[in-house]
């Protein structure tokens, strides 16, 4: 993805809609997987639940988790934003120069912000069902009234931290529509003082390149979630699918035919409906902004088509490239570089040139150079946030 954007910014093709329709989806997928990767840190991470967390009582534990969570965020934002904020100093350039970098770093903060809510709700959740459960057990006069109380504290234990996580998906996905919807709230989160100043003015681009992705997070929120519970429901079933194998003596030749033409189908399915996408986008849209109006409620078809196709068959789930693997480490260097050491200006047209008679060898030298430099300053960030948030 980071490279067909690059390849996209050194020619120039927005004018193009077909490719800044692929472009936009390229976008928003960083963002929805972005999200999706926080999810799964927070979901897994266990914090209230831990081993050396059950020592301590339950405020304590809420203290401690929250700490932890701040401190994260910390290192994270200094991640992102150590190179934009020096380049903004010493080149002067506005912070919206960089406009991916505001993107991904309030998609985090929502992302975050949500994760947390739902870790101290479970806080708050089992602190308080425990001592209302007490009180109960105690005034409880009769056996329906105790079975029922049983009832309720099994029902919580089981799925409290599915009900809580869906409040907080609920509350994070209207706030986002709110913030889309409405200018007032818009500029009251974002173009009140300090952020005026990074975000600013009202008439600029922000609004713009936020409402495109407004979703994204919570989509990528919403998936984490999903492919959880999908995994815990096959883990689930897994030893009654095997004794069921066992007991009807069922090979796996049975299954080979089905099982190849249901792939076939989910690729061909999945490809056709990403090209149809892209083919309906530009005929009916025909300009860039009816497009993006209406890109925060259709990007989630394409998006759930490419993951579907990428884990499709074991094949495309387990080939990867280790250059883009690559690649995809350096991703924020390259993007926020590539106008001061690689292309020549925003409107594109060509790279910085060192041999002037060789256009070919000076494109691949000029390359090559932008990308181990990128790679070192990601070494040097990475280097520097140990350091300051050891």
């Amino acid at each position: 993805m980071q490279v067909s954007i690059l390849v996209y910014h050194y020619i120039n093709a927005y004018n193009v809609l077909p490719i800044f329709i692929v472009i936009r989806l390229f976008v928003t997928m960083y963002v929805t997987l972005s999200a999706y990767g926080h999810f799964c840190y927070f979901w897994k991470k266990n914090y209230l639940q831990g081993d050396e967390m059950l020592k301590h009582s339950i405020c304590k534990r809420a203290w401690i988790c929250l700490k932890q969570i701040i401190y994260r965020y910390i290192q994270v934002l200094f991640r992102m934003n150590f190179l934009v904020i020096l380049l903004c100093v010493v080149f002067r350039k506005t912070y919206m120069k960089y406009y991916f970098v505001p993107l991904i770093t309030t998609a985090y903060t929502l992302s975050a912000a949500t994760m947390t809510v739902w870790v101290l709700l479970l806080f708050f959740l089992e602190s308080s069902c425990s001592q209302h459960l007490k009180t109960m057990n105690v005034s409880a006069s009769n056996s329906s009234v105790r079975g029922q109380v049983k009832a309720v504290r099994n029902f919580v234990e089981l799925y409290r931290k599915d009900i809580c996580f869906l409040v907080v998906l609920s509350a994070a996905t209207l706030y986002s529509h709110l913030l889309h919807k409405s200018a007032y709230l818009f500029s009251l989160t974002f173009f009140k003082s300090p952020l005026a100043y990074l975000f600013g003015p009202e008439n600029g681009q922000w609004m713009y390149r936020w409402s495109i992705d407004c979703y994204s997070t919570v989509l990528g929120l919403s998936f984490g979630y999903a492919v959880s519970k999908w995994k815990e429901f096959r883990q689930r079933n897994e030893n009654d699918k095997i004794a069921l194998e066992k007991d009807i003596a069922m090979s796996k030749n049975y299954y080979k035919v089905p099982t190849l033409i249901l792939k076939c189908l989910v690729i061909g399915g999945s490809s056709l409906g990403l090209l149809t996408f892209v083919v309906l986008a530009t005929r009916h849209t025909r300009s860039h902004r009816k497009y993006t109006d209406l890109h925060p409620y259709l990007m989630s078809a394409p998006i759930i088509a490419i993951l579907v196709l990428r884990n499709s068959s074991n094949i495309f789930r387990s080939y990867y490239s280790k250059f883009f693997v690559w690649v995809g480490q350096i991703a924020l260097e390259l993007f926020v570089l590539q106008y001061h050491m690689w292309i020549t200006g925003p409107g594109g047209g060509g790279v910085i040139t060192f041999i002037p008679t060789y256009t070919y060898v000076n494109f691949v030298l000029t390359t090559a150079l932008f990308f181990l430099c990128c790679h070192r300053i990601h070494k040097i960030t990475q280097y520097l946030t140990s350091f300051f948030m050891p």
